[in-house]
């Protein structure tokens, strides 16, 4: 399983997502590297469907607890 959580710049997670990466076209590194630049404004496809709006957030950082 892959997951990414999402933290705002006050340190709460605002938001996880966690998904199969062989269901994806993302594993968490390849989001990342593909997203990345875009956390602090814009937008982005979360693998699991959908969008996020990275303006709300500060960090983005892959997590690999079960």
């Amino acid at each position: 399983m892959e997951r990414l959580k999402f933290i705002t710049e006050h340190g709460v997670c605002g938001l996880t997502a966690e998904w199969n990466h062989e269901d994806s076209k993302f594993d968490a590194d390849g989001w990342l590297e593909m997203f990345g630049a875009r956390i602090g404004s814009g937008t982005a496809p979360l693998p699991t469907g959908g969008w996020v709006d990275l303006a709300r957030f500060a960090v983005v950082q892959k997590s690999n607890e079960d």
